[in-house]
């Protein structure tokens, strides 16, 4: 019995060498990470049939902003198999903006786990153009690579389009 493979990303960091592969087939999610360039390579695995992967939660957004856009609060679970948890997360809307000339929808991603909030440290902003196709215009928050020294760190990341 073959699970097909549902998602797959790569995030390589050539600062210094270091890999970090996550696969979800089915319900089991897959974290390779390797630290430097010819090291060992460190794997995890953990199940979980409710959550979606990190590298997914604007598409998750993008999916709900009919319901963020009606004040209604969303609610899903996030795997994150670096640290071996899952942890609920919420949606909700925390006004509109217009950027460029597009108006758009803010939304606000809060996790409801402490130890993942505590690292986080943040919670995480989203702005989608208010009208289809709902393209994501701004992100705010914890970015994907840490800094050259190893610490996590946040940002903007903005969408011109």
């Amino acid at each position: 019995d073959e699970t097909a493979l549902i998602y797959s990303n790569t995030i390589d960091d050539y600062r210094n060498g270091e890999s970090i592969r996550l696969t979800a087939s089915g319900s089991t999610y897959k974290l390779k990470r390797r630290e430097k360039t010819g090291a060992s390579t460190e794997e995890k695995t953990m199940t979980d049939d409710n959550a979606i992967v990190g590298a997914l939660v604007s598409e998750r957004v993008a999916q709900s902003l009919e319901q963020i856009t009606r004040g209604e609060e969303v609610q899903f679970v996030l795997a994150i198999p670096y640290l071996g948890i899952t942890s609920a997360m919420k949606l909700v809307k925390t006004g509109t903006e217009t950027i460029n000339g597009t108006n758009c929808i803010v939304a606000k991603l809060e996790v409801s786990n402490f130890f993942l909030r505590t690292v986080m440290g943040e919670p995480s902003y989203f702005t989608f153009e208010k009208a289809k196709p709902h393209r994501l215009i701004r992100y705010a928050g914890l970015l994907g690579l840490p800094s050259p020294e190893g610490a996590q760190q946040s940002g903007i990341a903005q969408s011109h389009y």
